[in-house]
């Protein structure tokens, strides 16, 4: 029996077809992040009662992490008074606790103290952190930092990055994936980390871009 000449290209054509119409498909249903997005402190916190409030009051458990404030404390190296959100983490080998506010120009939440077991406390003054407000995607910002240590304050230089503005990270929507990169006054490069924050989770996962 002979083959039909013109139902076996018509054939040969859907065999080139379904290969495309299944990547378009797939463009489909993957929702396309928006230019632009408006992050507060509740991605940060894991909590949403306090999403559009500049200050919220927290009080917030996730595992062994707990946040908590705002509180008054006057910052021990420069004496202004802050109102500022502890985390607290109990570890292994004891309990890390850090203290941030957010930044003047409402553009980060910043650290400006940090106490850990094994390790110096530090103080800050101007840090960049979290990114708070509006951001677009792929947006990256530079901040002048410094960090007061048992050398005395140094200058630092915080970047953010913006990796993924708007997408769904272990079936959470709307999870934010960014770098943080903090270099010293020559440049060299101190940490780079990689952060994903989630809707009423918070703190998703760590990525330390060093090693």
């Amino acid at each position: 029996m002979h083959a039909i000449p013109g139902r076996s290209f018509s054939t040969f054509r859907l065999l080139l077809v379904l290969p495309l119409l299944t990547v378009l498909a797939a463009c489909a249903a993957a929702p396309k992040e928006p230019d632009t997005r408006t992050i507060g402190l509740d991605l940060w916190s894991g909590e949403a009662s306090g999403a559009g409030q500049a200050l919220p009051a927290l009080n917030v458990v996730h595992g062994s992490r707990t946040i908590s404030g705002p509180t008054a404390w006057t910052h021990d190296k420069t004496g202004q008074v802050l109102q500022v959100y502890e985390r607290r983490n109990v570890e292994s080998d004891g309990v890390k606790s850090q203290l941030f506010t957010v930044r003047p120009d409402g553009q980060a939440l910043g650290r400006v103290f940090d106490t850990r077991p094994g390790r110096a406390d530090r103080s800050f003054e101007n840090d960049a952190f979290f990114p708070l407000g509006t951001w677009s995607r792929g947006e990256s910002r530079d901040f002048q930092v410094v960090e007061y240590t048992e050398q005395g304050p140094q200058t630092r230089i915080a970047t953010m990055k913006i990796r993924r503005l708007d997408f769904t990270f272990r079936d959470v929507p709307h999870s934010l994936r960014y770098d943080w990169i903090l270099k010293d006054a020559n440049g060299t490069v101190l940490y780079n980390e990689r952060y994903v924050y989630s809707p009423g989770v918070g703190f998703a996962a760590f990525d330390n871009r060093l090693k």
